[in-house]
């Protein structure tokens, strides 16, 4: 394995903390987008930007000792 490689159980952390994050930040689409046929899509509002997500994961990690 080499050290770009993340564990099936680091994975699972992540996407557990991404679906935790948009249930708390994320925000429903409003109205009808064209050509988009899903409803329970969430999106993140404007002031949270992929670093500061990260941040935050990080520091999650951090906190829990993992």
């Amino acid at each position: 394995m080499t050290k770009r490689l993340l564990a099936y159980e680091d994975i699972e952390r992540v996407v557990q903390f991404l679906v935790n994050f948009t249930e708390v930040n994320g925000i429903i689409l409003p109205g009808h987008v064209a050509a988009f046929h899903r409803w329970d899509v969430k999106v993140l509002p404007s002031s949270e930007t992929r670093s500061s997500v990260w941040r935050k994961y990080k520091s999650a990690m951090t906190t829990s000792g993992l």
